[in-house]
């Protein structure tokens, strides 16, 4: 009845952007990684090759019960995936979470998903608690919120000149990424929530700021 989703796109232009792979996440600490998108086992930058290893789901943490799963080696049939998860996606009853989800409906209505079932976009949130800041990643969100250090996009795709897009490092390395993505989402919605309500700022987002979401997407 509820689940956090993540787009992996190969831009960060998302009207130009392909799916790389999509996360899901159902609860704390639990995820799944599809991956459609990866151009190769392995290709990344060399300056990615010393990226963090572990994260929310390190085996080491959980080993009798790996907390996220690689849906295949390489790649699956984009259009077979969403295909299957179209139903689902497109279906208003399924609540949604996510961190900017507008991003994630103008990638997916791209490729002929359109998102339904909006509840929480945590970038939203944050941005209602907080709006002085200039920006509300979700870097910055999960260290507040929750005291955890997430990976940023630099950690898995390398630096400067040397840096690679997602779709050129391996779905095993984007797994951790893609994982603490929904994941993280799915805990600062459970979070943040609760705090608009404290603010009185709850009717303000569901009346307002998540009814917007779409509206902008088509717009854009």
């Amino acid at each position: 009845g509820r689940f956090a989703l993540r787009v992996l796109p190969d831009s960060s232009a998302a009207l130009r952007a392909g799916i790389v792979g999509l996360a899901f996440s159902i609860g704390p600490r639990q995820a799944w990684y599809i991956p459609l998108g990866h151009e190769g086992e392995g290709a990344r930058g060399d300056s990615a090759a010393n990226a963090p290893s572990g994260g929310l789901f390190d085996a080491a943490d959980q080993p009798d019960q790996p907390a996220a799963k690689a849906e295949g080696s390489g790649a699956l049939s984009a259009a077979a995936v969403l295909e299957i998860l179209k139903p689902a996606l497109e279906n208003p009853a399924i609540a949604k979470v996510g961190h900017d989800l507008k991003f994630d409906m103008i990638v997916l209505a791209r490729h002929g998903i359109e998102l339904a079932g909006l509840e929480t976009d945590t970038m939203l949130a944050s941005y209602l608690l907080d709006a002085t800041r200039s920006g509300h990643p979700l870097e910055a969100a999960a260290l507040e919120h929750l005291g955890y250090k997430a990976l940023a996009e630099e950690d898995v795709c390398g630096r400067g000149a040397k840096a690679v897009s997602l779709a050129r490092i391996s779905a095993e390395d984007a797994l951790n990424y893609a994982g603490e993505r929904v994941d993280l989402a799915l805990q600062l919605a459970d979070r943040l929530s609760p705090m608009l309500v404290t603010d009185q700022l709850d009717a303000l987002y569901r009346d307002i700021e998540r009814p917007l979401i779409p509206v902008l997407a088509r717009m854009e």
